[in-house]
């Protein structure tokens, strides 16, 4: 037997997670923050000096979480993941410009400019331990990092396609032991666990779990499309080809994944919730699934989602098509944004409300984008002949895998992920 437990008015609840009741908190920096007078439904909370920043309350779950050691150090801030393709370069100098003005462990979130205000580091209860003023630190951080860093990291996570029918059986030639195709299929998926752990260490990012078909990380933006096509060609090598001779004719053991880029400041619960949304998305696109979708959450709250199949139509390898417009439009002798925001202005006008162009012929659409790229090249002369035919190639096909995907709209939503990245990753380089 045991007693309702009723809610005080006004009590605290978990800074993270939102549900369970905050147990350990720690006063605002002014004596009259509200956050000190706010009613608690427990008797057993506890008032700490280090474990929070100032005016945060957590429950018991999220404080060991925040605290729990790693066995081979800490695990990174998101900050840190965005900047971890600079940081990469020389570690050690970067926590030493940092411990030369401040005390404890490195918060990376200082070396941006917006967190550098007496406000923000009080609100942080972080003291400058030299007479060193903010300008000075400023500019010796800028010297170091840059003034203009990406602010954003890709959350990359993935499950295995259909494995209850694999398991089961259901997809086993007659003749094949079910015992003996379960325990092969759990030894390459142990070696693949092992091996996804190396396509994603430092400065690509930090991976969370791998369990064989299940998979999260933090990736660096500058790294993502590589990790995952790393990522899927290990699968490739080490699960679905050497198992195949198991299987029905025409099946393969393949994986959809789902990312979310999203702000250093972005709530994690949402960063997670949004990758498992697109996830779910992209499993949806056809009946063999093996296909993955990409959500980028702007700070200002806009949103951009694409989705594509790993293999489009003639067995073009979509990630492949992806990071060459990323690269074309990064390149000084390649083409600019311009055909994306003009095509997307025409397709807007043609387009119905699911997003679909009816009525207009392939050919149209591809001599339109031929014209477009022709215009925003950035060469002349025979190499710009040469740069426009290689990249309509690509472009066309990301046009037809993206249309075919999920519609026009779909393929309009891949190009300004990709002017994105080409923006956020041409920011940090040295």
């Amino acid at each position: 037997m045991f007693c309702q437990l009723n809610e005080e008015e006004g009590s605290r609840k978990c800074a993270l997670d939102g549900q369970r009741t905050a147990l350990f908190y720690r006063p605002g920096v002014e004596a009259s923050s509200k956050w000190a007078k706010r009613n608690f439904v427990s008797d057993e909370r506890r008032e700490v000096e280090k474990l929070l920043d100032p005016g945060e309350a957590l429950s018991a779950v999220s404080l060991v979480k925040r605290h729990y050691e790693l066995q081979n150090g800490h695990f990174p801030s998101t900050a840190e993941i965005a900047l971890m393709n600079l940081i990469g370069f020389d570690e050690k100098k970067w926590e030493a410009a940092y411990k030369s003005y401040f005390i404890g462990d490195v918060d990376y979130q200082l070396f941006y400019e917006e967190n550098l205000t007496k406000k923000s580091l009080k609100k942080q209860g972080i003291g400058i331990k030299t007479t060193a003023t903010l300008d000075t630190i400023i500019n010796e951080f800028r010297e170091l990092a840059g003034n203009n860093l990406t602010k954003y990291y890709a959350l990359l996570l993935f499950d295995g396609d259909d494995f209850g029918k694999l398991w089961s059986g259901a997809r086993l030639r007659e003749e094949v032991s079910l015992m003996e195709f379960q325990k092969k299929l759990a030894e390459q998926l142990h070696k693949y666990a092992e091996k996804a752990r190396d396509c994603l260490a430092k400065p690509k990012g930090q991976v969370v779990y791998t369990g064989g078909d299940d998979f999260l990380g933090f990736v660096n933006l500058n790294f993502l499309f590589e990790v995952l096509a790393e990522l899927r060609k290990t699968f490739d090598e080490i699960v679905s080809e050497p198992l195949r001779e198991y299987l029905v004719e025409g099946k393969r053991i393949t994986f959809t994944a789902g990312i979310a880029i999203a702000h250093y400041k972005t709530p994690l619960g949402e960063v997670l919730k949004k990758a498992r949304a697109v996830e779910k998305q992209a499993k949806e696109l056809r009946s063999e699934k093996d296909a993955y979708g990409i959500a980028v959450m702007k700070h200002s709250g806009e949103t951009r989602e694409g989705f594509l199949p790993f293999n489009g139509s003639e067995k073009t390898d979509t990630l492949n098509a992806l990071m060459s417009v990323v690269n074309e439009l990064k390149d000084p002798k390649g083409v600019s944004n311009m055909f994306i925001n003009a095509f997307a202005r025409e397709m807007h006008l043609l387009m119905d409300k699911n997003g679909l162009v009816n009525g207009i012929k392939d050919q149209t659409l591809s001599t339109e984008l031929g014209r477009l790229l022709s215009r925003s090249a950035k060469t002349t002369g025979k190499e710009k002949e040469k740069k426009v035919n290689a990249c309509l190639e690509v472009v066309e096909a990301l046009r037809i895998a993206g249309v075919n995907a999920r519609g026009m709209q779909n393929f309009l939503s891949l190009l300004d992920i990709c002017d994105f990245f080409k923006r956020e990753t041409s920011k940090d380089q040295l």
